[in-house]
């Protein structure tokens, strides 16, 4: 039994935050956990025995729709995206992490399925990493590994929650003021299309919004 079946699923996307920002090392993962329950010496060996700290170049595809998820990732250092393409062959980009975040397609990870998701670093990345395998042997060995993913997907359910009440029924420059205020940091990192296809208004539009708040 692995720890995403008590998971929420997000639009078929596993995602949750820890507020914070650092290098991006295996202490960094370590300590974050810590932040919410303390970890002896040996629950740490233990968690780091079971993930891997991998350096992902800018534009690297981490998923790509077709194939199976078989890992989910914290970022420890970077900015991914998120997306898949609709029935007019337009990329729509469903969301975007930074540092301190947990991602994943959590329905092709949990059910062994293929993913119509496509996951991409924007920026050089550097990610811990950890597959069903680890989390299988983490779920079992490790007593509170359970209740850290369950604070986390928690967050990660109420984020949800937030994004459609401020976002659905806002107009154009509401959308882009709310990412703004809640994301200032990955709207210096990413392409002002990618912007405008998450909070879907068209990138025409989204110019003439940035143009009109500089005057």
């Amino acid at each position: 039994m692995m720890f995403v079946t008590s998971g929420f699923r997000i639009e078929n996307i596993f995602v949750f935050q820890i507020r914070s920002k650092k290098g991006g090392t295996m202490e960094v993962f370590i300590n974050y956990l810590q932040k919410y329950i303390s970890l002896s010496e040996s629950e740490i060996e233990t968690i780091k025995e079971n993930v891997y700290l991998e350096h992902v170049p800018a534009k690297t595809f981490i998923l790509r729709a077709g194939e199976t998820c078989k890992r989910l990732g914290f970022i420890t250092n970077g900015v991914i995206r998120m997306f898949f393409y609709d029935t007019e062959g337009n990329e729509v980009v469903r969301c975007f992490h930074n540092e301190n975040h947990f991602f994943g397609d959590l329905s092709s990870y949990q059910n062994n399925t293929i993913s119509d998701q496509y996951i991409q670093a924007v920026t050089d990345c550097s990610i811990v990493f950890f597959n069903r395998e680890n989390d299988h042997h983490l779920y079992k060995t490790l007593e509170k590994w359970p209740l850290l993913i369950r604070k986390f997907t928690e967050k990660a359910f109420v984020q949800k929650i937030d994004r459609s009440t401020n976002l659905i029924h806002a107009d154009a420059k509401t959308k882009y003021l709310h990412f703004l205020t809640q994301h200032a940091d990955i709207a210096q990192r990413v392409a002002l299309g990618d912007i405008a296809s998450y909070l879907g208004i068209a990138q025409q539009s989204l110019s003439r919004i940035r143009k009109n708040m500089t005057l």
